[in-house]
Protein backbone atom coordinates (compact mmCIF):
# COMPACT_ATOMS: atom_id res chain seq x y z
CA UNK A 1 0.00 0.00 0.00
CA UNK A 2 3.16 2.33 0.45
CA UNK A 3 4.14 2.29 -3.06
CA UNK A 4 0.33 2.90 -4.06
CA UNK A 5 -0.12 5.88 -1.43
CA UNK A 6 3.56 7.48 -2.43
CA UNK A 7 2.31 7.16 -6.46
CA UNK A 8 -1.04 8.98 -5.47
CA UNK A 9 0.36 11.65 -3.18
CA UNK A 10 3.04 12.70 -6.13
CA UNK A 11 0.37 12.97 -8.48
CA UNK A 12 -1.97 14.67 -6.37
CA UNK A 13 1.82 17.33 -5.54
CA UNK A 14 1.78 17.37 -8.98
CA UNK A 15 -1.67 18.32 -9.93
CA UNK A 16 -1.59 21.12 -6.89
CA UNK A 17 1.58 22.54 -6.85
CA UNK A 18 2.73 21.26 -3.77
CA UNK A 19 5.06 18.28 -5.08
CA UNK A 20 8.46 19.16 -3.07
CA UNK A 21 6.11 19.40 0.04
CA UNK A 22 5.25 15.83 -0.71
CA UNK A 23 8.19 14.61 -2.14
CA UNK A 24 10.09 15.91 0.96
CA UNK A 25 7.53 14.89 3.69
CA UNK A 26 5.64 11.66 2.06
CA UNK A 27 8.56 10.19 -0.23
CA UNK A 28 11.11 9.02 2.50
CA UNK A 29 11.43 6.88 5.28
CA UNK A 30 10.49 8.28 8.14
CA UNK A 31 6.91 8.87 6.73
CA UNK A 32 4.48 7.52 9.82
CA UNK A 33 1.81 6.01 7.79
CA UNK A 34 0.18 3.41 9.61
CA UNK A 35 -2.39 0.52 8.71
CA UNK A 36 -5.55 -0.85 10.27
CA UNK A 37 -8.22 -3.28 9.48
CA UNK A 38 -11.77 -2.54 11.19
CA UNK A 39 -14.33 -5.82 11.15
CA UNK A 40 -17.75 -4.76 11.65
CA UNK A 41 -19.84 -7.77 13.33
CA UNK A 42 -23.31 -8.38 11.86
CA UNK A 43 -25.46 -6.72 14.69
CA UNK A 44 -28.82 -7.50 16.40
CA UNK A 45 -31.85 -6.49 14.78
CA UNK A 46 -32.40 -3.48 17.34
CA UNK A 47 -29.27 -2.32 16.34
CA UNK A 48 -30.06 -1.69 12.70
CA UNK A 49 -30.95 1.23 10.85
CA UNK A 50 -34.72 1.66 9.97
CA UNK A 51 -36.17 4.15 7.32
CA UNK A 52 -36.84 7.02 10.08
CA UNK A 53 -33.07 6.74 11.87
CA UNK A 54 -29.66 6.25 10.66
CA UNK A 55 -27.54 3.95 13.52
CA UNK A 56 -23.87 4.69 13.13
CA UNK A 57 -21.00 2.21 13.09
CA UNK A 58 -18.45 5.01 13.38
CA UNK A 59 -19.64 8.38 13.63
CA UNK A 60 -19.16 11.25 11.12
CA UNK A 61 -15.67 12.52 10.96
CA UNK A 62 -12.73 14.24 8.57
CA UNK A 63 -9.59 12.50 8.17
CA UNK A 64 -6.87 13.50 9.69
CA UNK A 65 -4.09 12.82 7.65
CA UNK A 66 -3.13 13.67 4.15
CA UNK A 67 -5.11 10.54 2.38
CA UNK A 68 -6.58 7.14 3.40
CA UNK A 69 -6.83 4.44 1.34
CA UNK A 70 -9.33 2.07 2.09
CA UNK A 71 -9.70 -1.34 0.72
CA UNK A 72 -13.10 -2.58 0.30
CA UNK A 73 -13.13 -6.30 -0.27
CA UNK A 74 -16.25 -7.68 -0.22
CA UNK A 75 -17.97 -4.74 -1.43
CA UNK A 76 -20.31 -4.05 2.11
CA UNK A 77 -22.27 -1.24 2.37
CA UNK A 78 -22.37 1.36 5.04
CA UNK A 79 -19.97 3.82 4.03
CA UNK A 80 -21.71 7.56 3.30
CA UNK A 81 -20.41 11.01 2.56
CA UNK A 82 -21.70 14.47 3.20
CA UNK A 83 -22.81 15.70 -0.25
CA UNK A 84 -24.88 19.23 -0.53
CA UNK A 85 -25.66 19.34 3.60
CA UNK A 86 -26.93 15.34 3.05
CA UNK A 87 -25.46 12.05 3.18
CA UNK A 88 -25.14 9.52 0.64
CA UNK A 89 -24.31 5.93 0.12
CA UNK A 90 -20.68 6.49 -1.49
CA UNK A 91 -20.50 3.18 -4.41
CA UNK A 92 -18.33 0.63 -3.42
CA UNK A 93 -17.04 -1.96 -5.52
CA UNK A 94 -15.55 -5.53 -4.63
CA UNK A 95 -11.48 -5.24 -4.67
CA UNK A 96 -11.50 -1.90 -4.69
CA UNK A 97 -9.48 1.24 -3.36
CA UNK A 98 -11.50 4.15 -1.58
CA UNK A 99 -9.60 7.35 -1.41
CA UNK A 100 -10.40 9.72 1.06
CA UNK A 101 -8.84 13.54 1.19
CA UNK A 102 -7.54 14.27 4.63
CA UNK A 103 -7.20 17.39 6.35
CA UNK A 104 -3.62 18.05 6.02
CA UNK A 105 -4.14 17.75 2.22
CA UNK A 106 -6.80 20.27 2.06
CA UNK A 107 -4.33 22.60 4.43
CA UNK A 108 -1.67 22.24 1.58
CA UNK A 109 -3.80 22.66 -1.21
CA UNK A 110 -5.18 25.80 0.89
CA UNK A 111 -8.51 24.50 0.60
CA UNK A 112 -8.35 23.72 -2.88
CA UNK A 113 -9.26 20.06 -1.85
CA UNK A 114 -11.69 19.36 0.75
CA UNK A 115 -11.60 16.37 3.07
CA UNK A 116 -15.49 15.11 3.53
CA UNK A 117 -16.88 14.43 6.06
CA UNK A 118 -17.95 10.68 6.21
CA UNK A 119 -19.43 7.94 8.46
CA UNK A 120 -20.23 4.34 8.18
CA UNK A 121 -24.16 3.61 9.14
CA UNK A 122 -25.22 0.02 10.68
CA UNK A 123 -26.89 -2.26 8.22
CA UNK A 124 -31.03 -2.20 7.51
CA UNK A 125 -32.90 -5.45 8.71
CA UNK A 126 -32.85 -6.30 4.82
CA UNK A 127 -29.12 -5.79 4.63
CA UNK A 128 -28.27 -8.11 7.63
CA UNK A 129 -27.32 -11.52 6.09
CA UNK A 130 -24.79 -9.73 4.74
CA UNK A 131 -23.65 -6.93 6.64
CA UNK A 132 -20.68 -8.41 8.23
CA UNK A 133 -17.53 -6.01 7.05
CA UNK A 134 -13.98 -5.73 7.13
CA UNK A 135 -11.96 -2.90 6.25
CA UNK A 136 -8.40 -2.21 5.55
CA UNK A 137 -7.53 1.38 6.16
CA UNK A 138 -3.72 2.79 5.28
CA UNK A 139 -3.36 6.06 7.01
CA UNK A 140 -0.97 8.30 5.06
CA UNK A 141 1.01 10.42 7.17
CA UNK A 142 3.69 12.22 6.74
CA UNK A 143 7.61 12.47 8.59
CA UNK A 144 6.82 14.06 11.96
CA UNK A 145 8.67 17.26 11.81
CA UNK A 146 6.27 17.86 8.74
CA UNK A 147 4.75 21.52 9.74
CA UNK A 148 0.69 20.85 9.14
CA UNK A 149 0.23 24.49 7.52
CA UNK A 150 3.33 24.20 4.89
CA UNK A 151 2.44 27.64 3.44
CA UNK A 152 2.17 29.52 7.00
CA UNK A 153 4.35 27.63 9.03
CA UNK A 154 3.20 29.36 12.38
CA UNK A 155 0.03 28.44 11.86
CA UNK A 156 -1.30 26.21 14.49
CA UNK A 157 -4.42 24.55 13.07
CA UNK A 158 -7.53 22.79 15.56
CA UNK A 159 -5.00 19.65 16.23
CA UNK A 160 -1.24 20.84 16.42
CA UNK A 161 1.26 22.47 14.19
CA UNK A 162 3.67 19.33 13.59
CA UNK A 163 2.61 16.23 11.90
CA UNK A 164 3.40 15.13 15.12
CA UNK A 165 1.05 16.82 17.15
CA UNK A 166 -1.71 14.76 15.16
CA UNK A 167 0.07 11.31 14.44
CA UNK A 168 -0.98 11.36 18.66
CA UNK A 169 -4.55 11.60 18.32
CA UNK A 170 -5.01 9.53 15.13
CA UNK A 171 -5.60 5.86 16.55
CA UNK A 172 -9.52 5.62 16.57
CA UNK A 173 -11.09 3.06 18.80
CA UNK A 174 -12.44 -0.26 17.72
CA UNK A 175 -15.44 -0.01 15.72
CA UNK A 176 -18.36 -1.84 16.61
Amino acid sequence: MTLIAQHMMMLFGKAFDVESWVQENFICKEHVSTIKVSKYHVPDIEGCSTENETKMRLIEHKDLGAITLVYTGEAKGGLQVLVNGKYVDAPIMKDHLVLNVGLLFESATKGEVKALNHRVRMPTVEELPKSDRTSILYFVNPKNETLLDPHNPDNTISFGKLASDYVKITSVKDTV
